[in-house]
């Protein structure tokens, strides 16, 4: 009698742990691909950033009129690499450098504060078809499209074959065209690189964030606007036809080619 108690008990116990390990596998979420992750680091980088004043015209201070920023993340500079040490800023040390850069409920553009590890508004000029930054890259600070796009690629833990890119051809050196573009081909977390008209197909870059339905116009995208005079737009999700003319249903009116585009993926 006392071996077949100590029998069942066993069992017993045996049956529950059981349970318990088959629960704990199943329940266990798998890791996510890279490109999930990429689509996460993406999304995190549209919050937490402080609103600030910037003057409208930042690449030309021609005046002192002032707007509030409540987009979060901006092309705050015309340079994809930034900072002392010219290096792709990470969240937050952009943060850190907007709270440098100006002081609070200032009005005036001069408020913004140039000083060592502060962002502040840049432009790029040619004289005499010399390239010049101004202010200085030391004092820059922000993400233009494929700066964002290649922190978020950091953020996920991809190493970039090329360092930090200067600009989408080089970012786009460890990817590889998806030549046929459907729901089966592409998933969430590949890229899509935008061309005005010129051919060239390196004017904007996205991250593709939703992948429904047959037609790519209405697929999620999440971009920063790499013109650094809209900063209004900064971060933003949308559909992949939004860069068209407001005309075809896009939202910008500038933009008045045929919208042309090729999707990339960084997946092996």
């Amino acid at each position: 009698m006392k071996l077949i108690f100590i029998y069942l008990f066993n069992l017993i116990v045996f049956s529950f742990l059981s349970m318990g390990i088959a629960s704990c596998t199943a329940s266990r979420p798998l890791d996510p691909t890279d490109n999930e992750k990429i689509v996460l680091s993406a999304k995190a980088l549209q919050y937490g950033f402080p609103f600030y004043y910037i003057h409208p015209g930042a690449w030309r201070p021609q005046n002192n009129d002032l707007v509030e920023s409540t987009r979060g993340t901006v092309a705050w500079t015309p340079s994809p690499r930034v900072g002392n040490n010219y290096q792709l800023d990470d969240k937050e040390t952009y943060i850190r450098r907007l709270e440098n850069a100006s002081i609070p409920l200032q009005s005036s553009y001069n408020e913004y504060q140039q000083k060592d590890d502060a962002g502040f508004p840049g432009m790029y000029t040619y004289v005499n078809n010399v390239y010049y930054e101004e202010p200085e890259a030391k004092y820059q600070a922000g993400y233009v499209c494929y700066a964002y796009v290649a922190r978020a690629m950091k953020d996920a833990g991809i190493t970039l074959i090329q360092g930090d890119p200067y600009g989408i051809g080089y970012l786009l050196v460890q990817c590889i065209e998806i030549i046929d573009i459907n729901p089966t081909n592409v998933k969430p977390g590949d890229f899509v690189v935008y061309d005005y008209g010129s051919g060239s197909y390196s004017d904007h870059i996205a991250i593709i964030t939703e992948v429904i339905g047959t037609d790519p116009e209405n697929w999620g995208i999440i971009s920063c606007n790499g013109l650094v005079e809209v900063f209004e737009w900064g971060v933003n999700e949308t559909k992949l036809g939004a860069f068209q003319n407001t005309t075809d249903g896009g939202l910008f009116d500038w933009w008045s080619y045929p919208l042309n585009y090729r999707v990339y993926t960084n997946r092996k």
